[in-house]
């Protein structure tokens, strides 16, 4: 499949085509690949982006190739439908639907990064800094029990009910 590609994509190497500058190699390969997107349509390019990609990078990338497709949401769609996902995992989490809670988290996990994806920002990093960050505030935590061992009642409620920084 690779070497198929490799020649279908350079016919001024492999076939009849004249390209006497590297600018008409380009614009002929550009064609190429254009027309070849054409043919798989938006299912098939989404469906190349690597699965082995981590899923908020992933999610990302397909969002931005989407919208090159003419497919891309808006921010006030998004907002809304992160804030119907929680209603729905709000309600999920009270009755127990653990299914329901699986859905919900992954339509909101969609929604931000698709936000985060509109504002040019990178979830992935995003959220790895949010985690040094939990971390940071757990060592600070601990620091500020009387046992180093372990984290005092206060700094534990702190992060049992998310108040960090």
């Amino acid at each position: 499949d690779v070497c198929a590609k490799l020649i279908h994509r350079h016919p001024h190497i492999f076939g009849d085509v004249q390209a006497d500058t590297s600018e008409t190699v380009l614009n002929n390969w550009e064609a190429i690949k254009t027309e070849e997107k054409q043919r798989i349509g938006l299912s098939g390019t989404l469906q190349s982006i690597p699965p082995a990609l981590p899923a908020l990078m992933r999610a990302q990338k397909m969002v931005k190739k989407s919208a090159k497709a003419g497919v891309q949401p808006n921010t006030d769609n998004l907002l809304s439908g992160t804030r119907a996902d929680l209603e729905c995992l709000e309600s999920a989490v009270r009755s127990g639907n653990t299914e329901q809670m699986e859905s919900a988290m992954a339509q909101t996990l969609w929604h931000l990064s698709a936000m985060a994806q509109i504002y040019g920002m990178d979830a992935e990093k995003l959220l790895s800094d949010r985690c040094v960050g939990y971390i940071s505030q757990v060592k600070n935590a601990e620091e500020q029990s009387a046992d180093p061992e372990s984290i005092s009642e206060t700094g534990k409620k702190a992060l049992i009910d998310g108040n960090f920084t």
